[in-house]
């Protein structure tokens, strides 16, 4: 979804690159070259030169260059002919940051669980659950079995979650066309 915002400019690019810039392990010598690349880069659409740069910054053009190359060696930037293309930077921040907010989604998940069943997981168990919600059951379905049963262990959890699996999949497997 942000991937869409960001592709629409309705998220601003400078105010993403402050905030998670050291999330890509980025430098502050690196985001000022970024920022000011970009904010040059719209006022006179030339490319622009580590010589100008240098001229901003108040640091040397061989700086410069060596943080530019960092960028282009963690794949964060391409150098072409007349631009500098930062859709990669972008990309990764936005993508990083939808990763965080699926994992705080899974915790609050996993949290509200624990709520309903009176008792918290072990790691171990965490990652199991994790593991059969992409792989065998939807958060619903787990809902459903928890607001329909009591449970009392984890081995009931898991039986229940087991059960209902299977007729998932044997409902998927009769074949409605001939009946």
């Amino acid at each position: 979804m942000l991937i869409e915002l960001l592709a629409k400019g309705l998220i601003s690019k400078h105010k993403l690159l402050l905030e998670n810039y050291k999330k890509i392990s980025m430098n502050e010598n690196q985001v000022m070259i970024v920022l000011l690349t970009m904010q040059f880069s719209d006022e006179n659409k030339k490319m622009i030169t580590p010589l100008k740069l240098s001229k901003f910054m108040n640091i040397s053009i061989d700086t410069i260059e060596v943080e530019l190359q960092d960028l282009v060696d963690k794949r964060l930037v391409k150098i072409k002919p007349k631009e500098i293309d930062f859709s990669q930077l972008f990309l990764k921040i936005v993508l990083l940051i939808e990763n965080e907010s699926l994992k705080k989604g899974e915790t609050y998940f996993i949290q509200t669980i624990e709520k309903e069943i009176g008792w918290k997981f072990t790691i171990p168990q965490i990652e199991e659950i994790k593991d059969l919600l992409q792989n065998s059951i939807s958060r619903q379905q787990v809902l459903d079995i928890l607001y329909k049963h009591q449970i009392s262990d984890y081995d009931t959890f898991l039986k229940l979650i087991g059960k209902y699996s299977n007729k998932i999949e044997k409902s998927l497997k009769f074949n409605w066309l001939e009946n």
